[in-house]
């Protein structure tokens, strides 16, 4: 119709709005479709890492129960507060003997003679020389 000469003039713009309106809806249901494309895509990596991270887990967990297994972290840390407890009474014991020892020497050096002074002196400071290696 348009290519006859005796076509009327209000033809050209209809069909000129009609095949922008084409090109304009047909570059729309493109982009759509890419973007439906994407989505897919998207959703086929997403289930695919959400199996993968799955797996990964299990595998960590299973290394975690090895270690748990193996070293036994609950009885390790209950072992080292009993070790602790012990320590903390043995040192709080002999540093109060110790400190008896010294003050009972102290009022001894008032009255006994030197040359058992210098025996009780020696004798301190090898306990003295322990207990330095017992807060070590």
């Amino acid at each position: 119709i348009l290519e006859h000469p005796d076509k009327p003039k209000f033809l050209e713009g209809n069909v000129q709005r009609i095949e922008e309106g084409w090109d304009d809806t047909k570059k729309k249901a493109q982009d759509r479709l890419n973007l439906l494309n994407e989505t897919k895509d998207s959703f086929i990596g997403y289930a695919e890492n959400n199996e993968t991270i799955a797996t990964e887990f299990e595998i960590a967990e299973d290394e975690i129960k090895k270690v748990k297994k193996h070293f036994n972290l609950d009885a390790a840390n209950a072992d080292l507060k009993k070790r602790q407890d012990l320590y903390k009474k043995s040192n709080d014991t002999i540093t109060g003997l110790f400190n008896s020892i010294n003050s009972y020497y102290n009022c001894m050096a008032i009255t006994i003679p030197e040359d058992k002074k210098k025996i009780l002196s020696k004798e301190i400071k090898a306990v003295e020389e322990k207990l330095e290696v017992c807060t070590v």
